[in-house]
């Protein structure tokens, strides 16, 4: 039996961090590496018109030109038609309403709603966001002990460990309850009640 071929979210930060071949940041290197993998081993991205103006958006606010890599990674997942482009229709407004009815610092409930895309097209795939927003991953992990649909999803920071998430797409993305946002905000719980 093969590897099964996953379909990801892949957040702006990511698509314009990616550096080309003669990239030597650290984190420009790992966002590149890990949209080559996606690109090379198979999987698929999930971008829905909200994605596509969100990684448009980033570029034009930027005070960076943007990625050619990510650009020209970009047109070739398209032309191999490895770009799911339909829309989490409708919208799922009961994620919606549980977030907002939060009791959350506004500016937290505001980073929330402002990529619960990512999150709703993870919710229509495979479940998977890869992102190098620690924030809102943080965030999105602490509503998840009142949420239960965020419990399974798969957060991961490709610059936190790159060799693993490469290894990780190789073998297929298998679901591993380490990279899932219950897990995360248990280690965040652990980590704040283990004195320093």
């Amino acid at each position: 039996m093969g590897k099964k071929k996953r379909c990801v979210v892949i957040d702006a930060d990511v698509f314009l961090a990616a550096g080309g071949e003669n990239a030597v940041y650290p984190k420009s290197v790992h966002c590149r590496d890990l949209l080559d993998a996606i690109l090379k081993i198979c999987h698929s991205v999930i971008a829905p018109q909200t994605i596509r103006d969100e990684w448009d958006r980033k570029h034009d606010t930027s005070n960076r030109n943007p990625s050619r890599f990510g650009t020209g990674w970009q047109k070739q997942m398209f032309s191999r038609k490895k770009v799911d482009v339909r829309n989490p229709e409708p919208l799922n407004q009961t994620l919606r309403d549980q977030i907002t009815g939060l009791t959350l610092r506004q500016s937290d409930e505001r980073i929330l709603m402002k990529d619960i895309h990512l999150v709703e097209a993870a919710l229509v795939t495979d479940k998977i966001i890869f992102s190098c927003d620690e924030e809102c991953r943080k965030l999105f992990a602490a509503a998840s002990r009142r949420i239960g649909v965020l419990r399974t999803l798969m957060w991961i920071n490709p610059d936190s460990d790159a060799e693993e998430c490469r290894e990780w797409l190789k073998r297929g993305a298998p679901y591993d309850k380490k990279k899932t946002l219950k897990q995360f905000a248990a280690d965040l719980q652990e980590s704040a009640e283990t004195p320093s």
